[in-house]
């Protein structure tokens, strides 16, 4: 079971996969959080994602729950569900680090906004890094969010037998698909510092 945000509630099947589309509502009044907008949507679509998760334990059983570290999405169910289902949490780049990188204010929004990112740390049952580095940025700037957890490392990649070259014989062109959002912390700038050297080295290009 896969749930998503969307503009409309929609559920459907997709390569044997459930999908749930679910809108973000202001499902509770928290008016303390009417000077921190990021920090309060951000709450209010955790409270959504709960919400459908316990209608999809109720429906289907669900024996665990993951969740994506970005906008603390798990923050919520990872708080209400300890003890009923495990919740666990995979690691991506932190709001301090990605506000770091996008050279972006460090406002008391953005701050209370990380708060929560620690929160979901410390509250899942069990945390997922896909690098070590990213364990190491998680230790830097968020000290006392891993102290106690068991984190487990699943790398991100394919095996080697899986990537075969799709050119055709006798082809030495070599094409590149940059797959990920357009702005630094993905990393798009550093491929283009590096492709000249490249290109001078390798005559093929």
């Amino acid at each position: 079971h896969v749930i998503i945000q969307g503009e409309e509630e929609a559920d459907w099947m997709q390569s044997g996969i459930s999908m749930h589309k679910i809108k973000k509502e202001f499902l509770i009044d928290l008016p303390e959080l009417n000077n921190y907008p990021v920090t309060m949507n951000n709450v209010q679509y955790s409270v959504c994602l709960y919400e459908k998760i316990i209608q999809l334990i109720d429906k289907y059983h669900i024996d665990v729950v993951e969740s994506v570290l970005w906008d603390f999405e798990g923050a919520v169910p990872a708080s209400l569900l300890k003890g009923k289902v495990p919740v666990i949490v995979r690691l991506q780049s932190p709001m301090l680090k990605v506000a770091e990188t996008q050279q972006w204010e460090l406002t008391e929004d953005l701050k209370l906004a990380a708060d929560f990112e620690a929160s979901l740390m410390r509250d899942a049952d069990r945390v997922i890094a896909i690098s070590d580095h990213i364990v190491e940025t998680i230790w830097e700037l968020y000290p006392d969010a891993l102290k106690y957890q068991t984190v487990d490392k699943v790398y991100l990649g394919v095996g080697e037998n899986v990537c075969k070259s799709a050119r055709k014989k006798g082809n030495k062109a070599i094409r590149l698909l940059f797959v990920g959002r357009l702005e630094r912390r993905k990393g798009i700038h550093t491929i283009f510092e590096i492709l000249p050297d490249l290109m001078s080295k390798h005559s093929y290009f």
